[in-house]
């Protein structure tokens, strides 16, 4: 799926480099036209301001371009859409967002006179090809599901906690940079971990968070309140580590299990089989049907064929006729599932949780309840036989020459402890990154059933284990 150009469209503003592309940014919405607010935003931190175009004006547009910042300009309408992006460029903006239900054919033309970013529904993003940078605001606020005062948490088919998150989504989607934006919920004011959550969300996808502040931390840092700087200076930790760690996150995925979805099998869901998959930490990689699908299949230990598209012998398929729920806002809810596309979901989970039983197809995480993570490599070949073949079978995860790394990503709130990792083969070297903290030396050691062990002491919200 082609959801970004990432080719020479230019930066108009001084000191920016003019092959630049905005999938390099990392964005922010704005929520002041006064320039001295400006100082509010940590250094290495956001490079890219999202502004409504009432806030446009030459002073603020000019100190963001002294600063080495890109300033968008927002668009919510198609009507006069030349009007909008001229009178965007006139005002020294660097480009257009293109905020709603925006067909390809606007995008292409705003594309042919402005750096573009389409943030558009979910189903729209494979057709806006032209924009630079591909994105939707349609999108869940990452948290573990609660349900009621009691502190209940929510549970799927996986038998896991249910965590509201776009990462299986995104898993599909981001095979381009893909801006997610999400705002926080309204009459909520959030803490410093909360907005970590949020981009660690989108990082675990492939993707970048549009970070937007909440009403009261952006009203409290225009007033100069203490306790909101210390939130803003976390955030800027954060994004920090993200546009540092940018080479790690943007590795492929990669695992033992090969899942093929379409739109019409659920690709474009939250809360779908990649996300139950996620609770249980199964290293996996997501694709459409293609060449590359078939080619990947091939080697793949386990294949998970939702729309039935290769039907061959050995594949984990969903029972004929049977179609995937639907859901407003691309987000299936627990409640809503039917009792046939529960027991569905459920005979699907158990089929993965059986074939892959406790082999190690990549990497095992224990003691990671309320978190995800993603194993992503370069040039990392998984070797062993296809299910079809022999059952369950991962010989090793070899390392071509190029590190690999495992995102973790914690939505539970507070900080957890003794997480340990289990790599099918020899690890030389083990680091922990973590924002606002110096990498970290792991310890390594064999494990009896052969591979290699790594512990993780203590990690707060978002960590990249890196291996090689």
């Amino acid at each position: 799926m082609r959801l970004a150009v990432l080719g020479c469209l230019c930066g108009l503003a001084a000191g920016l480099c003019p092959a630049a592309s905005l999938a390099g940014c990392t964005p922010v919405r704005w929520p002041w036209a006064e320039a001295r607010t400006l100082e509010l935003l940590e250094p290495g931190t956001f490079d890219c301001l999202l502004i409504e175009r009432a806030q446009c004006s030459a002073e603020f547009t000019s100190a963001a371009r002294a600063r080495g910042l890109r300033t968008l300009a927002i668009v919510r309408e198609r009507a006069g859409l030349a009007e909008s992006v001229s009178s965007a460029l006139k005002a020294g903006l660097d480009g257009v967002v293109l905020q709603g239900d925006f067909d390809a054919p606007s995008v292409t033309e705003a594309a042919r006179h402005a750096p573009v970013a389409a943030i558009v529904p979910r189903r729209a993003m494979a057709g806006v090809a032209a924009a630079d940078v591909a994105g939707t605001a349609e999108a869940l606020w990452p948290s573990i599901r609660i349900l009621g005062s009691d502190g209940a948490v929510a549970a799927g088919p996986s038998r896991g906690p249910w965590i509201d998150t776009n990462s299986g989504f995104l898993r599909f989607a981001a095979a381009r940079t893909v801006w997610l934006a999400n705002v926080p919920p309204e009459g909520r004011a959030l803490r410093a971990e909360d907005y970590g959550i949020a981009m660690a969300d989108a990082l675990l996808g492939g993707a970048v968070w549009v970070a937007a502040l909440d009403h009261d931390l952006a009203a409290r840092l225009h007033a100069g309140d203490a306790q909101a700087r210390a939130v803003r200076k976390r955030v800027g930790e954060y994004a920090r580590f993200a546009r540092q760690q940018r080479a790690w996150l943007e590795l492929k995925p990669a695992g033992g299990v090969v899942v093929i979805q379409d739109e019409a099998s659920g690709a474009l869901y939250s809360g779908g089989l990649l996300d139950m998959l996620g609770t249980r930490h199964i290293p996996l990689r997501a694709y459409a049907p293609g060449a590359e699908t078939r080619a990947a299949a091939e080697s793949a230990a386990l294949v998970v064929d939702m729309p039935r598209w290769l039907a061959r012998s050995g594949s984990l398929m969903p029972a004929e006729g049977w179609r995937f729920p639907r859901a407003a806002g691309f987000a299936l809810e627990p409640k809503a599932l039917t009792e046939a596309d529960y027991r569905q979901l459920s005979q699907l989970w158990d089929g993965v949780s059986f074939a892959v039983a406790r082999r190690n197809l990549g990497v095992r995480v224990f003691n990671g309840s309320g978190m995800l993570s993603s194993l992503r490599a370069g040039g990392t070949r998984l070797t062993g036989e296809p299910l079809v073949q022999q059952p369950c079978m991962l010989s090793s995860l070899r390392a071509g020459g190029t590190r690999s790394a495992v995102v973790l990503v914690n939505y539970t709130g507070y900080p957890v402890e003794a997480v340990t990792l289990q790599f099918p083969g020899a690890v030389k070297t083990a680091r922990l990154l973590a924002p606002g903290r110096q990498p970290v030396k792991l310890e390594r050691y064999e494990l009896e059933q052969g591979g290699t062990g790594v512990d993780v002491a203590r990690m707060e919200h978002l960590a990249i284990v890196v291996i090689e």
